[in-house]
């Protein structure tokens, strides 16, 4: 794997690079690949049909930060798959991104993306979610990759001067909120705080979403 290919791969080879390369650390790196998991069920959010899935997704999140028990988060497991039971008789695109909910819990001490390649598979699948879906589920989940693990060839080094209480606070609400809209204003904070990082400033300003996870966001809250 070289930067170049990081850069333009599809998400299966990001993923299974990411696996190699960190196995020594799976353990350190497993709230990130969870919450990417997360941020790829979330993808199939307009097919859940169910509020109550989306309530399983948050605490799937809430489990990756070590903010849920694993006894109350195996019973939220429990209501996924509850409602997946009963979606059973009718297979179709709510079916399976309810299965999709499930598999957060269903390989919840899997610190590798396993259950992620599931998902692009999901996703990808024409049949069941129809041809434009499918085709903008390529580089949304290669967005994904990158915006939680960042280029691993460009590793940041972040000067604690950045953490001012105007960045932290910004970084908390949107973390909070799960509405990144103000990466922009983060990136300005962070600039006017001496940060001149181009890859954290050009992250925070460009294009593409961001999600729980985000290298950036991780980096001004001290998450690991």
């Amino acid at each position: 794997m070289t930067e170049k290919v990081w850069l333009a791969a599809d998400p299966k080879p990001l993923a299974e690079w990411l696996q190699t390369d960190s196995e020594s650390e799976q353990h350190g790196l497993s709230r990130k690949y969870r919450l990417l998991n997360c941020a790829c069920c979330r993808h199939l959010a307009p097919w859940f049909g169910d509020d109550r899935l989306t309530d399983c997704v948050v605490r799937a999140e809430r489990f990756a930060d070590g903010a849920l028990t694993e006894r109350t988060f195996g019973k939220w497991g429990e209501s996924a798959l509850t409602i997946s039971r009963r979606k059973s008789a009718h297979p179709g695109p709510h079916l399976r991104a309810c299965e999709a909910v499930c598999g957060l819990f269903s390989y919840r001490f899997v610190t590798y993306p396993t259950q992620w390649h599931a998902w692009r598979a999901l996703c990808s699948d024409r049949a069941i979610f129809g041809e434009s879906f499918a085709a903008e589920s390529e580089p949304t989940l290669r967005d994904l990759i990158r915006d939680i693990f960042g280029n691993p060839f460009r590793p940041v080094s972040f000067d604690p001067a950045w953490r001012t209480d105007t960045a932290v606070s910004l970084a908390k609400g949107m973390y909070g909120s799960r509405d990144f809209g103000a990466m922009p204003i983060l990136a300005d904070s962070l600039q006017d705080a001496g940060c001149d990082s181009d890859d954290i400033l050009n992250h925070s300003r460009g294009p593409g979403s961001h999600v729980r996870g985000c290298g950036v966001v991780d980096l001004v809250l001290g998450k690991e």
